[in-house]
């Protein structure tokens, strides 16, 4: 299994949001289970197509946010990226993801 680039829904160390309302996205790499973090993107009032646009750019083929609208996970899976669920931090959403306990939506 390759380098995967991973986005989980940030917002001052709270529960993860929903992909609209994120304030940040953390940037995780992972690889053979393990994962390690590498940057943020700011995402404060970006439209969810600018955005989506921003996470192509940056190779991210999966994002992990408590919810998304109908019109943002269209947006996502035209673009390829995969659609998670989470609800928890961002910590234990990606630690979920490794571990194997994230479906797709």
């Amino acid at each position: 299994m390759g380098l995967n680039y991973v986005a989980v829904a940030y917002d001052a160390g709270k529960a993860i949001p929903r992909f609209e309302k994120a304030s940040y996205f953390n940037i995780y790499y992972v690889k053979a289970g393990e994962y390690s973090h590498g940057q943020m993107l700011s995402t404060l009032d970006i439209p969810a197509d600018q955005l989506v646009d921003q996470l192509i750019a940056m190779r991210i083929k999966r994002v992990i946010a408590q919810n998304f609208t109908p019109r943002s996970m269209a947006l996502l899976r035209k673009a390829g990226i995969e659609c998670y669920g989470f609800d928890g931090g961002t910590d234990a959403a990606i630690a979920a993801y490794t571990r194997g306990e994230l479906m797709p939506l």
